[in-house]
């Protein structure tokens, strides 16, 4: 898989997030967005190093495109709990 087909699992697991959990700011939808892109390219990136030897393979690859999900998943889950509200106290 390449650099386009982890960009588009990322963008879609980022627009998916947003769909479910609605936000006002669009500063924050756009981040969680760009979180799961650079989550599935990192994911990408790894599993192709860690399989096949090399960053880039050009073949479908299950163990890339899994790993390129999961890890989209985990960082735009992680910039979910790093936005969200929190009350101080003064």
């Amino acid at each position: 898989m390449g650099l386009f087909s982890w960009m588009v699992i990322g963008f879609c697991v980022g627009w998916l997030t947003n769909y479910f959990f609605k936000r006002r700011c669009k500063i924050i939808r756009a981040g969680r967005v760009f979180a799961g892109v650079s989550g599935a390219l990192t994911g990408g990136f790894l599993s192709n190093v860690l399989f096949y030897g090399g960053p880039l393979n050009f073949t479908f690859a299950w163990q890339s495109f899994i790993v390129a999900i999961l890890s989209s998943i985990l960082l735009v889950l992680f910039s979910f709990f790093e936005t969200r509200q929190r009350k101080y106290s003064y």
